[in-house]
């Protein structure tokens, strides 16, 4: 219970014991985000924030507070995030004295020597740096005043000071951000260090990138032709276009170069993966070239080859039956034998770098992390994948001049094509068949076994009759 200990013996709760509960409860869960003490009239309420849901709970009825009358400044305070990532709180603290402070907290500090402290850091401050830095120390100054009345007991903390307060802290945090975001160059991070693997098939195999902090406006795609291996470029999609383009293993934006150690022939599918996953939240993660850096980032990736010579694909080739496929024979050999120097997966992983004490380590863990993981390069397993000319596949066909390479064309499988060849060639059920729903119902009758059915739907878009 969270009001254990806290209730006087009639089972009633002051608000600063309420508050100070609640303050050692939220630490406990970290879940919360957000808890807070709130006047239920009769009662002190603890309004709960997760970050998926709220909910205020009922408190114990209320008890006095046996303090001096001076009023609770505990609620007083604001919490914020920097662009950088860095979260900050600024509240009023009470000290041993009596004396008032506004404390800025990562690490608890007196908030005027936070800014000085952090301002004379910078060994050439703009006019941005400076203007930031004095309206902080202006607002902060002005806040004293009302803390200097409180301590000397000319004033009383009453809720419209303590509004007040809590709207100067408002706007001090907003001063804060800006001035912290101005002041975060730094000036320690080292220039990137791009560490290069060797090479398979004359593509890359992995690259390494330590102190990655800021992005480029490069190329993110390459069109270098390939010194070997040609013949995978013969390889094409359904629609006609190349299927294997020139993969960056570190993206153009993130200072890769266009150089095979930095290149793999990857399908649509693995360039789709691998921007999504790591290329993305990076680019968004550091400024761009010349803007103040942040953040400094590890970040890997290892090409996995080892796919071999497909032979037991190349026997099916040999073997179908497919009329494209008996056309293109030898072509799609030879692509199949040359992808063995595809790869079969990238291996990525990138970890924030923080400075502790002059030595940049990985941080074990953190929102910019993104985790090791694999990204599997499926490339197709039948020889009815492999197109090697750039016409475009048909959309539909006519039933009456369909043939099983027909319908394979348009997309049907080699279960749904053989029956409803079978169709075709009984005249009883081909005399049945009007539509797509009377197909469908005599293909059914021909297929055994556990072969695919085409549905209905199917028929109906890719067959006209």
């Amino acid at each position: 219970s969270k009001s254990t200990n806290a209730v006087d013996e009639e089972g009633n709760i002051s608000q600063d014991k309420a508050r100070e509960m609640l303050s050692v409860w939220k630490e406990a869960h970290p879940v919360i985000e957000e808890a807070r003490v709130v006047d239920g009239e009769t009662t002190w309420d603890y309004f709960i924030d997760t970050g998926e849901k709220t909910n205020t709970e009922k408190g114990n009825k209320k008890a006095e507070n046996k303090d001096d009358g001076e009023g609770d400044l505990s609620n007083v305070n604001d919490e914020f995030d920097t662009k950088s990532g860095e979260h900050h709180k600024l509240y009023i603290k009470k000290t041993e004295n009596g004396e008032y402070n506004i404390i800025i907290e990562s690490t608890p500090t007196i908030f005027e020597d936070f800014i000085k402290a952090n301002f004379n850091k910078i060994d050439s401050p703009n006019e941005e740096t400076i203007k930031a830095k004095e309206e902080a120390l202006k607002l902060a100054q002005s806040i004293d005043v009302t803390l200097d009345a409180l301590t000397n007991k000319s004033l009383q903390a009453t809720p419209e000071v303590q509004s007040k307060l809590d709207n100067e802290l408002d706007k001090l945090s907003q001063y804060t951000i800006e001035f912290i975001d101005t002041t975060s160059i730094n000036k320690d991070i080292p220039d990137h260090n791009i560490i290069w693997g060797g090479k398979i098939g004359s593509f890359g195999t992995s690259m390494s990138i330590k102190y990655l902090s800021s992005k480029t406006e490069g190329d993110q795609s390459s069109n270098m032709p390939f010194d070997d291996n040609k013949v995978l470029m013969d390889r094409k999609t359904s629609g006609g276009i190349k299927y294997y383009s020139n993969g960056h293993l570190l993206n153009g934006k993130l200072h890769g170069p266009d150089d095979w150690k930095n290149l793999a022939p990857i399908n649509a599918g693995l360039n789709a993966i691998h921007k999504t996953y790591i290329e993305l939240p990076l680019q968004n993660a550091v400024p761009k070239e010349g803007e103040t850096k942040n953040k400094a980032f590890k970040y890997v990736v290892l090409v996995e080859y080892g796919r071999g010579i497909n032979s037991s694909l190349i026997e099916a080739v040999k073997s179908s039956s497919n009329t494209y496929v008996n056309q293109h024979e030898e072509k799609i050999i030879e692509i199949i034998e040359a992808e063995r120097f595809v790869p079969t997966a990238f291996v990525v992983e990138a970890r924030e770098l923080e400075n502790i004490g002059g030595e940049w380590k990985e941080k074990s863990s953190g929102e910019f992390n993104i985790p090791r993981k694999r990204l599997e390069h499926n490339i197709g397993s039948t020889p009815e994948d492999y197109k090697v000319t750039s016409d475009k596949a048909p959309k539909t066909v006519n039933y009456s001049d369909a043939t099983k390479d027909k319908l394979e064309a348009v997309g049907f499988g080699e279960s749904s094509a053989i029956g409803i060849m079978a169709v075709k060639a009984d005249p009883i059920a081909n005399a049945k068949v009007t539509n797509a729903a009377t197909l469908h119902e005599e293909m059914i009758k021909k297929i055994t076994g556990s072969g695919r059915r085409a549905s209905k739907e199917t028929i109906k878009n890719k067959i006209n009759f």
